[in-house]
């Protein structure tokens, strides 16, 4: 909490900071009373007024390395991502969570038959092919409400701990979540179909 409110009081800061400093002045059309005695020597007799742009939209999207160098690490990673998700949600901004992977499975089961996931990218000649093993999982996002939320950070981080080497009592991986290649490139391109879509 003193973290997130430390965070949560920077931000205010540097958002009303930035507000002032591109505020302007503009006349309202209404005369100034206490300045009308000078309507001979100066046409300044009317009112004033601060004009504040409105603040900028903000919101993260964050990407979060599931490769099996993070096992040792990863329960410190999603503590600190935990730390940006609450925020988010403490300052009022929308967040996307994804994790790259190569190990989440080409094959979905809809109703016990298989079929072949949809891939994002076709290939054509003369574009860079992104292969088929590539998978951005959307992890956590702000648009499900607090209870879920809550109840997906639980389960994340169970995830989390149950990758360290050192953590004997281990939970149950689900099928594609386990840690496995770093498609980091693959993910760096993927952020053109996802921060359009977070933009709108």
């Amino acid at each position: 909490k003193k973290v997130v409110g430390y965070l949560a009081k920077e931000f205010e800061l540097r958002k009303n900071a930035d507000q002032l400093k591109r505020a302007t002045i503009a006349k309202t059309g209404d005369l100034n009373m206490s300045k009308i005695y000078s309507y001979q020597l100066t046409d300044d007799i009317f009112k004033k007024m601060t004009i504040v742009p409105g603040a900028k939209s903000h919101g993260l999207v964050m990407f979060l390395d599931w490769s099996g160098s993070m096992c040792d690490v990863m329960t410190d990673t999603v503590k600190q991502l935990y730390n940006l998700i609450w925020f988010c949600k403490k300052v009022s901004i929308p967040f996307e969570v994804y994790a790259f992977t190569t190990d989440y499975p080409l094959v979905k089961y809809d109703g016990g038959k298989a079929n072949l996931r949809q891939l994002a990218y076709k290939k054509k000649d003369g574009l860079v092919q992104v292969g088929e093993w590539f998978s951005m999982m959307n992890l956590l996002t702000s648009k499900v409400n607090a209870n879920t939320l809550e109840e997906q950070m639980k389960n994340i981080f169970r995830l989390a701990a149950s990758f360290n080497c050192r953590n004997y009592s281990r939970y149950p991986v689900p099928v594609g979540m386990s840690l496995s290649g770093t498609p980091l490139n693959e993910a760096l391109i993927s952020l053109h179909q996802i921060l359009p879509k977070f933009h709108t």
